[in-house]
């Protein structure tokens, strides 16, 4: 097979966003936020390749197809550095978020223009599947367990099940696998000859199984029900739901929702969340201001609370962007990720339909950045990227028939 420079280019971006996400890089180097500095300044070096050609026209038109983005980037940008007192550091994470979605969805737009190339970045993603899937199974079966790549799986009886640990494979976090994996399952149904079909979902259940990820089941699940029920694909939803049903015991279910405690404890810390935001829905506390306003919102009392301190996060997305930049910029955000799915081509549209939702449900109990470090939140930004290539194409073609 013959690597294109575009090619090249979205092996580049698509490794780098992988290894970024990856638990050596966070949490055992400890190089993040180095690291993430270092892919935007590739994804800008690419953009900046890929436009230096290109008519002033065809790369304002793409930045009109964005617009609600660069409304929304704009907005919170200007409520984070001129409404609220924000350290130097915390002005170039914001700063560096704007950069990051847009070197990437303006790069990735140009570089699915050209033919194929959109079928290769799926087949390389369905590549990063297989690969978290397989070690995620040697970890979760303790065959291979090494700190360096590995994060510690978590102290929590009902995080386990048989001889299957929780793991994060060779990301972060659990929540991020198992996220990652829900959100890759598309991958599969780009191609319409999907030989083994029933091995390849099969293997998907088990992926996301051994994360004991209750935020990966409920996108997926609520995301194939929706998405498929909807276009009346019912043969692949009563697949999916006949290998859950047959592969895994309903008792993990009931162990891993904790449905004898009625939740998870997040329900608590948003509801304390939305207390202190009474006077401030508006314009929010800043960027990475829960931590701060939580310790001086609650009691002691309150404060050692297991749900309290646990965490220094909302684990929700949405209540997140609320808390830091308030309810305008959180509306004009979900407009312009529901502006862009509304435009979607006819070819794979319930594919494209099941990643929206899976990336919505995901975001209602993790923070998920658009522009972020995590493998979950480029293939969300390169899905965008392919729709605006798309929308670009339609509006040549609607140029061309006009002056002929």
């Amino acid at each position: 097979m013959k690597i294109t420079i575009e090619k090249f280019f979205i092996i580049v971006l698509t490794i780098l966003s992988f290894l970024g996400s990856t638990h050596f890089i966070i949490n055992f180097l400890n190089v993040a936020t180095p690291f993430y500095f270092f892919q935007i300044f590739i994804s800008l070096s690419v953009l900046i390749f890929l436009i230096r050609k290109k008519e002033v026209k065809v790369v304002y038109e793409r930045i009109m197809l964005l617009k609600y983005f660069f409304l929304f980037f704009f907005l919170n940008l200007f409520v984070q550095l001129f409404y609220h007192n924000l350290s130097i550091e915390n002005e170039i994470r914001v700063l560096g978020y704007f950069l990051s979605f847009f070197s990437n969805v303006l790069a990735l737009s140009f570089l699915f223009d050209r033919k194929d190339t959109f079928n290769f970045f799926i087949k390389l993603c369905k590549g990063i599947l297989y690969t978290l899937i397989f070690f995620g199974i040697i970890n979760s079966l303790n065959i291979l367990n090494s700190n360096i790549f590995f994060v510690t799986s978590k102290a929590i009886d009902s995080y386990n099940f048989l001889f299957f640990k929780n793991t994060a494979s060779l990301l972060e976090h659990q929540i991020s696998y198992g996220s990652t994996i829900a959100i890759l399952f598309s991958t599969l149904f780009f191609n319409k000859k999907i030989a083994l079909k029933f091995i390849k979902i099969s293997l998907i259940i088990i992926g996301i199984f051994i994360s004991f990820s209750r935020t990966a089941w409920l996108s997926m699940i609520f995301a194939s029900t929706i998405s498929f029920v909807r276009l009346k694909n019912f043969a692949l939803l009563g697949l999916s739901i006949g290998l859950i049903y047959f592969i895994i015991p309903l008792d993990f279910f009931y162990n891993i929702l904790r449905l004898e405690n009625l939740g998870s404890g997040r329900e608590v810390v948003w509801f304390y969340a939305i207390e202190m935001l009474k006077d401030n829905f508006l314009f929010g506390f800043g960027y990475s201001s829960y931590f701060d306003i939580k310790n001086m919102f609650l009691t002691n009392f309150e404060l050692g609370l297991f749900e309290f301190d646990s965490t220094d996060h909302l684990h929700n997305s949405y209540l997140t962007l609320i808390f830091e930049s308030g309810i305008i910029v959180f509306i004009v955000y979900i407009f312009a990720i529901i502006e862009q799915f509304l435009n979607l081509p006819q070819k794979n549209r319930n594919i494209f339909i099941y990643i929206l939702y899976t990336f919505l449900i995901a975001s209602f109990f993790v923070e998920f950045r658009l522009g972020g470090l995590r493998f979950f939140n480029f293939f969300f930004v390169a899905i965008i990227g392919y729709i605006i290539s798309i929308r670009s194409v339609r509006l040549q073609k609607v140029e061309l028939k006009k002056t002929t």
